[in-house]
């Protein structure tokens, strides 16, 4: 279902260097938190699930904006959620090592909120992903995903000058035929029935190492849907 295991295996211990081989992860992660708390504002003590949480970072900033909620990371790569464990122990946060269709087989329509950022793209069948992401999120519960568009701007920018010119990115991270187009993402959460609450773009600033929320959304974007009640 997704790319081996192995390429983050070797990224985990030097996940959390802000100057280190995932420094654009550092530098994108305020952008999309704000992103992510235009939605996440359920008025009670909601559970969340990052999907794909890698060694922790987004997971630790979902725990600092929702100190009350309950928090889930999970992740294919054993090394990086042994790194997730180690780096801050907080018992408002489990990680587990799993797949989301593992994750499903004990955790059906739990979560109010979820997120899946920078995995689509490393899965030869994310819709098998999105599938198990509709059977974790409750009734109007809200999805976030971010991912690439695949176009020759993102093959220019996001796979040669970012993994080979710029070394901004670990090379052999991305492959460009697996990048999702926005439209192509669209008619898979219709097939669900979801609305689409906002798209933007993730506009990358390695001179300055931050990046903020456009409307262009030829290279990089991130996407809200809100799943149907009824």
């Amino acid at each position: 279902m997704s790319l081996s295991t192995d390429h983050f295996d070797q990224l985990a211990d030097d996940w959390w260097d802000s100057n280190g081989p995932m420094r654009s992860l550092h530098h994108i992660n305020p952008a999309r938190c704000a992103f992510i708390k235009q939605f996440f504002n359920f008025s009670h003590q909601a559970r969340l699930l990052d999907l794909g949480c890698g060694a922790g970072l987004l997971t630790e900033s979902l725990q600092t904006m929702y100190p009350t909620y309950s928090i889930t990371g999970i992740d294919t790569s054993q090394a990086c959620i042994d790194i997730a464990k180690q780096h801050t122990p907080n018992p408002a946060i489990q990680y587990l090592h799993q797949s989301s269709h593992q994750h499903l087989e004990a955790m059906s329509a739990e979560y109010d909120g979820i997120t899946c950022l920078e995995l689509l793209e490393h899965l030869n069948n994310p819709e098998a992903c999105i599938q198990d992401i509709d059977q974790l999120l409750k009734p109007g519960g809200i999805c976030v995903f971010s991912t690439l568009d695949r176009n020759i701007y993102s093959f220019v920018f996001g796979i040669c000058f970012a993994e080979y010119v710029a070394g901004i990115v670990p090379k052999g991270t991305h492959k460009h035929e697996w990048f999702i187009r926005p439209s192509e993402l669209d008619r898979v959460m219709r097939s669900y029935h979801y609305q689409r609450l906002s798209l933007k773009g993730i506009h990358y600033m390695p001179l300055s190492q931050s990046a903020k929320l456009v409307d262009r959304i030829s290279i990089n974007y991130i996407a809200a849907y809100q799943k149907p009640i009824g």
